[in-house]
């Protein structure tokens, strides 16, 4: 994170390794029907000078999280709508010693906890990401109210 608060552009490209990393390079198939592009989100870093932070709902929300100087709390964006990505991602490799907390927002709203895989918490209890430089999606479930890990 620069000076200002604001994600650099190395911090952008090594976000952008990083999915394509777990979206992988396979064949190309045939141009499919036009629709919502989910990669043109913007990524939003978050420091703990912003915590707690609760990102607008959209299609897609990507958070670059600094930890290195404390714990961060995030909130799940408020009105999801179903199949709405949420992907938080350690940027400075630092949550192992200052996790980065997620908190489910809304009554009867939870979230899957990657440090407990199929664990769900609900408000007032926290999801944990702990693994140095991880990168965890999430995806809304409107039947349930759940934000399910996905990758």
């Amino acid at each position: 994170m620069s000076r200002t608060g604001r994600t650099t552009d190395a911090e952008i490209d090594r976000l952008e390794a990083l999915i394509e990393l777990r979206l992988g390079q396979g064949a190309v198939g045939p141009t499919g029907p036009a629709g919502n592009n989910f990669m043109s989100s913007p990524f939003v870093g978050v420091t703990a000078g912003v915590s707690p932070y609760t990102p607008s709902a959209s299609r897609a929300v990507f958070l670059a999280v600094t930890t290195s100087g404390a714990q961060i709390t995030i909130h799940t964006p408020i009105g999801p709508t179903d199949g709405d990505l949420l992907i938080v991602t350690d940027l400075s490799g630092d949550s192992a010693q200052n996790p980065i907390l997620i908190e489910p927002s809304g009554v009867g709203s939870s979230i899957e906890d990657p440090s407990n895989p199929g664990t769900f918490v609900t408000p007032g209890s926290f999801a944990k990401i702990v693994q140095q430089g991880a990168s965890v999606w999430w995806k809304f479930w409107g039947a349930t109210n759940q934000w399910v890990e996905i990758v």
